[in-house]
């Protein structure tokens, strides 16, 4: 079921659920006109009129006075426990829109081992009503040109849908990696994004991690490492009680200029928490925070976009000029609520070399949704998991438990003070092989000089533990990258990795690739199973 109430058409001075876009209104949103706060619930109980559910409201302005409904959807039954798993799917032939793999109005479903090659619009698109579902051990590469040759490229993109989780894959070469539009209560986690690909402007990031409609509340970020900016951006909307956990943060990457921030959070996106992470690039950002009215949008905005916040700007580090069709809510100015209604805690950054636990930073103060100040410097390993995940160990080494964070020493992320460790997913994104069917041209490097290659990735490679309870069969000896045939693509990771201590190709276990286990392949040369 759709719980839904009309947006705010005023700003309310705290919480703000209003649809801003300079192209069309509702576009973003295919709910109904003009209610944008949004949550997918599941009934659990009738009695008479009253109806139990669950997960229980999340945001805190449900209100009589802006007209609360609910409804079943579109009238379809929804889609129960289907999942996607272990294939390939490459659509560099296709030029139309929407998701390589769509739910709409599915629940308790799943995406899982997947290999998605060069999205049109998104690699996985929660398009409409959708419950408890979860993106998992997945490898997601190329758009095919974010406004370019596509009007959009996204890795994981949320119409809207509640309570999903997204964790442990690899986003690679794309536009934005995980882009939210409308989603409340989901989670993203000990993911891997690298090379935001913006074709129009390779010097302009935007966004490993973003918000980008009105709606979007209650949205966890949690122990991913984020290769670029993360942002709460207005142009649709903005977003509500965000948070910001436990993630490498490096807001720039090369080449980029702009939007380079690690975290960019505009107008009217409020009541954000930003705790434990580990943020910024050394040698680049020079400044700690850049906030609306503070004279750090002067000259070209340059030392905005060199700072590890920027906070509260109308726009990318400046105010939107008036745009005629700035419609609903006119052009988003600053908004100096920003900087007052976010909590800053326990985050270590290059700019300051140091973990910033300042009560300052705390709205302990406000006086709606304050946070007190915290009494102890001590962080929680995890806001979602109770332990550490059967993904975590790979045949590259199990990570700490937790990898990044504040209170992380020894870590093996350059740059950083030894306070993050390379997580599974950025484990198995550096070990895994290139696909040689997919060779780097002189044109993809004119286009985005940071690219690499699509990568020989396989899930059950690189996190076997996740997969010994699915994989009830053993393996063909010799099938290195298990896809059911000894051939030329095993001999080709097999013939990559020679004389080196890599368990996938190292077929007897004796702790080196070698003519020992090149005789094991040869055996079975053309098997399947």
């Amino acid at each position: 079921m759709i719980l839904d109430q009309l947006e705010d058409t005023a700003d309310t001075g705290n919480v703000f659920v209003g649809q801003q876009t300079w192209s069309c209104i509702n576009c973003n949103n295919p709910g109904r006109p003009n209610r944008a706060q949004m949550q997918t619930v599941k009934v659990t109980a009738i009695n008479g009129n009253n109806v139990t559910i669950t997960p229980g409201l999340y945001m805190p302005n449900w209100r009589a006075s802006q007209s609360p409904g609910a409804y079943w959807g579109d009238g379809t039954l929804p889609v129960t426990g289907d999942g996607v798993e272990n294939m390939t799917l490459d659509s560099s032939g296709n030029t139309t829109g929407g998701g390589i793999i769509t739910f709409y109005g599915a629940t308790g479903s799943w995406v899982k081992g997947i290999r998605s090659i060069n999205a049109e619009d998104s690699h996985v698109k929660f398009w409409y009503g959708n419950l408890f579902n979860t993106v998992q051990d997945s490898y997601f590469f190329g758009s095919q040109g974010h406004g370019y040759t596509s009007s959009q490229s996204y890795g994981v993109n949320g119409y809207t849908g509640s309570a999903e989780l997204v964790q442990n894959n690899v986003f690679q070469h794309i536009a934005t990696s995980m882009q939210m539009e409308d989603h409340q209560g989901s989670v993203f986690g000990y993911n891997l994004a690298i090379d935001s690909f913006n074709a129009q402007a390779i010097s302009w990031a935007l966004g490993m991690a973003s918000a980008h409609a009105p709606g979007n509340n209650y949205l966890l970020w949690e122990g991913n490492v984020l290769l670029a900016d993360s942002i709460l951006d207005d142009f649709h909307g903005p977003a509500d009680f965000i948070t910001f956990f436990r993630n490498r943060m490096t807001g720039w990457e090369p080449l980029g200029t702009n939007n380079t921030s690690a975290l960019i959070n505009q107008a009217w996106s409020r009541y954000t928490n930003v705790v434990g992470n580990v943020m910024g690039t050394a040698g680049y950002h020079i400044n700690y925070a850049s906030v609306q009215g503070d004279g750090s949008d002067a000259q070209g905005h340059q030392l905005c976009d060199e700072s590890i916040y920027a906070l509260g700007w109308g726009g990318n580090c400046t105010t939107w000029p008036p745009f005629p069709n700035c419609q609903m809510n006119g052009c988003p100015q600053s908004d100096p609520l920003v900087a007052t209604t976010i909590l800053r805690w326990g985050n270590w950054d290059t700019v300051t070399n140091g973990t910033m636990s300042n009560t300052s930073e705390v709205p302990s103060g406000i006086s709606l949704y304050a946070n007190p100040v915290p009494s102890s410097q001590i962080l929680p390993i995890s806001l979602y998991l109770s332990s550490q995940p059967s993904f975590w160990s790979t045949p590259w080494g199990t990570p700490s438990w937790p990898a990044i964070g504040p209170d992380v020493a020894g870590g093996n992320i350059a740059g950083i003070a030894g306070h993050a460790n390379m997580i599974p997913s950025q484990l198995c994104f550096n070990n895994s092989p290139a696909d040689p069917n997919y060779p780097i041209t002189s044109q993809d490097l004119t286009t985005d000089p940071n690219v690499t290659s699509v990568l020989l990735f396989n899930a059950a490679n690189c996190y076997p533990a996740d997969y010994a309870t699915i994989m009830n069969v053993t393996p063909l000896p010799g099938d290195i990258n298990l896809d059911h045939v000894v051939n030329s693509l095993d001999y080709s990771i097999l013939n990559s990795h020679w004389f080196q201590n890599y368990a996938p190709a190292d077929l007897n276990g004796d702790g080196i690739v070698n003519s020992l286990d090149f005789a094991i392949l040869k055996s079975n040369w053309g098997k399947t199973w």
